[in-house]
């Protein structure tokens, strides 16, 4: 059978339909098209201000969320340290008051390298129960009294802190040295500190 003999067959096959019905298919088509075509999007129309807030906001939370992340790359215990090197995680208070009666509180922490977890756990122990009172308010005063125009009060106090925790740890573990990091000895990194803005 091919295509002609088919379309002959079929139609034979059928009846033909009432006028009536005809009328109500054309209809339904008709009604059909109508809701499928597309329609045109609804234009929202933004105020500019709006907009303009918008994109400024951003801007502005964008910029926060940059200055404090940079901020606290500059503070203890955020800021970075060599491989290899070690911070205590307990804060040593270096409060001070300078001449123009500004109250300045600071926050030191020792690095080493080399220190094994029973060590670790003794300077944090130490830092922990000793009695703190007057170590920034003395350290100050000697860095105010040897102060020049070149070598700060406040630069000379972050030398005298890191000299003085060194022969707090060395009291500790006994040992300890400043000292080449080829050595597989416990050795006395240095310090790092933090402070509320201070005027000196």
């Amino acid at each position: 059978m091919d295509d002609k003999e088919l379309d002959e067959l079929l139609g034979r096959a059928t009846t033909p339909l009432a006028s009536s019905v005809s009328t109500e298919v054309s209809n339904l088509v008709d009604a059909t098209r109508e809701h499928s075509r597309p329609r045109k999007a609804a234009r929202r129309t933004w105020s500019r201000s709006l907009v303009w807030g918008g994109v400024a906001a951003g801007a502005i939370l964008l910029t926060a969320g940059a200055s404090v992340v940079a901020a606290q790359m500059g503070i203890p215990p955020f800021q970075s340290i060599e491989d290899g090197t070690q911070r205590t995680t307990t804060a040593i208070p270096v409060d001070y008051v300078e001449s123009d009666g500004h109250e300045v509180r600071c926050l030191a922490f020792m690095e080493f390298r080399n220190l094994d977890a029973a060590a670790d756990s003794e300077i944090e122990r130490f830092i922990k129960v000793s009695d703190w009172t007057g170590f920034g308010q003395g350290l100050f005063d000697s860095a105010r009294a040897k102060a020049t125009q070149s070598n700060t009060a406040t630069t000379r106090l972050g030398v005298l802190v890191s000299a003085a925790l060194f022969e707090k740890a060395a009291k500790v573990l006994p040992g300890l040295q400043r000292g080449p990091a080829d050595t597989t000895d416990v050795i006395f990194n240095g310090s790092s500190m933090s402070c509320s803005p201070q005027g000196e």
